[in-house]
């Protein structure tokens, strides 16, 4: 089983476009951290290792250890691109906040590991996952949408918010 999931933080959005009025160029708005969270056949994929989760998870305002801080726009818009790579090298290797988020395909099998925490490898079906990625892209794309309509002029990404699906 494959479990993506976020907290979309709509106050953290509406203050960047008020600070960032639309159009605009500024990347920024990608690098928006927010709690996700990705489960694969019960590996904690963005997960806080335990030997920090103790002290760091509370500190940080995370629900618990199996969450972490993660650019989800970046992660959202990185869906295609990843799709795309997959079939073709059977490989994604992604920087997400500076962090290597690598995604490898065997067989009907994906194998996916996000390097900033060192947590857990997650397995799955790569269909399950694939279905998982796109629903949360839309999600994501929805959510942005809803609380700042004008991101869809953003010069970089508007584009992609002014999409029908992934």
């Amino acid at each position: 089983m494959v479990l993506l999931d976020y907290l979309f933080a709509s106050q953290m959005v509406i203050e960047w476009c008020e600070a960032h009025p639309l159009p605009n160029d500024d990347a920024s708005l990608a690098d928006l951290l927010m709690p996700a969270r990705l489960s694969m056949d019960g590996a904690d994929v963005f997960g806080v290792r335990p030997a920090y989760h103790r002290d760091n998870v509370v500190r940080a305002g995370l629900p618990s250890h199996v969450w972490n801080h993660v650019p989800v726009l970046q992660l959202a818009m990185s869906v295609r691109p990843m799709v795309d790579a997959l079939a073709d090298e059977g490989q994604w290797l992604g920087i997400l906040d500076d962090t290597v988020f690598d995604v490898v395909v065997r067989g009907l099998w994906v194998t996916v590991q996000y390097d900033l925490t060192m947590a857990e490898t997650g397995h799955a079906r790569f269909d399950e996952f694939l279905e998982v990625l796109v629903d949360f892209s839309e999600r994501v794309r929805r959510d942005f949408v809803a609380t700042c309509p004008d991101v869809r002029r953003h010069s970089m990404y508007g584009e992609w918010f002014q999409q029908t699906s992934t």
